[in-house]
């Protein structure tokens, strides 16, 4: 496994981190099929419209409760409270906690150990998780569903093909 900078590390938790907020937590199927119709803007009251797979790509139950937990950095956590508040939007009754936190190695290590780690996480900044123990514990969730699911905000696109090319390599294990 190639060693993953810091810099990769974090734009990768970045961006996925924002992408699994909107998306949700652990599939329980992959998609199947590609939307062919479109949900409309104004019925959500959003500015982009969604087709109507990408509202729940993954078959998540219904509503859900989901806890996430972000490293409040130089970039803020402004963008991840909006993700949550667009999941909630598009997903009525479903509600995704947000807590920007520092030093995310001492302060969630406790809660893996314990076996009650948040839903999502952005494992960035000083202090982060060890990436390598967590790997070597399974506490890390396979993303290729999310990564193949269709786009919320991009019609005809996977969530991986909105991101950035390479974007997600530093955090991939065994390919996945």
């Amino acid at each position: 496994m190639k060693k993953l900078s810091r810099r990769d590390f974090l734009r990768a938790s970045l961006i996925l981190g924002g992408a699994v907020a909107l998306n949700g937590c652990k599939p329980t199927t992959a998609p199947t099929a590609e939307p062919t119709t479109a949900v409309e803007a104004t019925k959500l009251d959003l500015p982009f419209e969604i087709s109507a797979g990408a509202i729940n790509p993954l078959s998540m139950p219904e509503p859900i409760q989901a806890e996430g937990v972000f490293f409040s950095g130089g970039f803020g956590h402004d963008y991840i409270q909006f993700a949550a508040d667009l999941f909630a939007k598009v997903h009525p009754g479903s509600t995704v906690s947000v807590e920007p936190i520092q030093g995310v190695g001492e302060k969630l290590r406790p809660r893996f150990v314990g076996g009650n780690p948040p839903d999502v996480i952005d494992n960035s900044g000083a202090g982060s998780l060890d990436f390598g123990a967590l790997v070597a514990e399974g506490q890390l969730m396979d993303l290729a569903p999310l990564m193949s699911a269709a786009s919320l905000d991009t019609p005809g696109k996977t969530v991986a093909e909105t991101l950035f090319p390479k974007s997600q390599d530093g955090s991939m294990v065994n390919g996945k």
